[in-house]
């Protein structure tokens, strides 16, 4: 008799286990990809030392929490290549947390230059940086490297919605 109630007691002892362990595992998932979607949307701003060997003079990107944004790429010569505001689709490839480098692809819906601007992309995104890297996946052909500014970020979550 004692037996059957060692093993009833395990089993639920397991069942609680596995119930805890995938509660745990999910709220990490779930927390952790919710932080690093918040820390992604902003403006950002070219990394100086890309837009000289890309000959470029600014590249500026806009990410907001709705799946819009903006992008304005100014060339070297003072010309306007890019100045489009766009629909995007952001979709996880790998989160794994604030430390270490999130990938994501991004589709710029009503983005068509492909030429120069793929509409699909990857973006790889450093946390503790706040640095995107886009790139084609095909070619690994960098499009842009960018760091998040901060105080232009945090001044749009001043600004009401529109009514």
């Amino acid at each position: 008799m004692s037996y059957g109630a060692s093993i009833n007691q395990t089993t639920i002892l397991v069942i609680i286990m596995i119930i805890l362990i995938s509660y745990t595992c999910y709220l990490h998932y779930v927390y952790g990809r919710g932080l690093i979607n918040n820390l992604l949307y902003g403006w950002y701003g070219a990394d100086p030392v890309f837009c000289d060997k890309a000959d470029l003079e600014s590249i500026i990107l806009y990410l907001d929490r709705d799946n819009y944004g903006y992008i304005l790429i100014k060339g070297a010569d003072q010309s306007i290549l890019l100045n489009e505001s766009f629909k995007y689709v952001l979709k996880p490839d790998s989160i794994g947390g604030i430390n270490v480098l999130n990938t994501f692809t991004i589709i710029f819906d009503s983005l068509d230059y492909d030429d120069y601007f793929p509409s699909t992309q990857k973006l790889e995104f450093q946390p503790l940086t706040q640095r995107i890297r886009l790139y084609d996946p095909n070619t690994d052909l960098t499009h842009a490297v960018l760091y998040k500014n901060n105080s232009v970020s945090d001044m749009m979550d001043l600004v009401p919605p529109d009514s």
